[in-house]
């Protein structure tokens, strides 16, 4: 039998990675009320973020048509996404999915972009939020929040990898890896 030699050279030279943390419940309502005081516009491609997950720039790229009614549920359709990730989602949050189609329903049929903002300005109202509030807050945490959401409800993380468009398993698990966790089901009382 031959021996293996493992040294410090086989292990990976970082070894701890920063745990993303997504919003409390508290800083959550926080910020959805602030959203409800904001022109139906910013409000509706918040939502849009809230319910989907989706990318800063993938909401602010929407078109009227790439959000449509199927079955009565609310879904959009990403183009031209980050690492070929085009798809077709729903809206799984009720009360966004309300919102959005309420917006969308209202919104003149044209070429121009849903929201009628861009990535940069809903990045500004995100930085505005966190100066009011002191709250450390920018877009992006949005879709670890709704990975996390949607892992603390039990969702497979494969259903989550295609809804937030990772390539890969591992991304999905770095997003999810906030989700609060109910040890009480795995945890004997003695």
């Amino acid at each position: 039998m031959s021996e293996v030699i493992v040294t410090d050279e086989h292990y990976p030279k970082i070894t701890s990675t920063k745990r993303i943390r997504r919003l409390s419940d508290d800083d959550f309502k926080q910020f959805k009320h602030h959203i409800d005081g904001l022109q139906p516009n910013i409000r509706a491609a918040f939502y849009c973020l809230i319910g989907t997950g989706c990318r800063v720039g993938e909401a602010a790229h929407l078109k009227p048509v790439d959000v449509s009614l199927r079955g009565g549920s609310v879904y959009i359709e990403i183009q031209d996404a980050k690492w070929g990730s085009d798809r077709t989602i729903p809206i799984t949050d009720k009360e966004a999915a309300q919102i959005v189609w309420k917006y969308r329903e209202e919104c003149t049929i044209d070429n121009r972009p849903l929201f009628r903002v861009s990535r940069r300005t809903l990045q500004w109202y995100a930085t505005d939020f966190s100066k009011k509030t002191g709250i450390k807050f920018h877009c992006h945490l949005l879709r670890h929040t709704y990975a996390a959401f949607l892992t603390e409800k039990g969702v497979p993380l494969p259903t989550i990898q295609y809804l937030l468009g990772h390539k890969s398993l591992s991304m999905t698990a770095h997003y999810a890896q906030s989700a609060i966790t109910d040890l009480s089901e795995v945890t004997p009382t003695i």
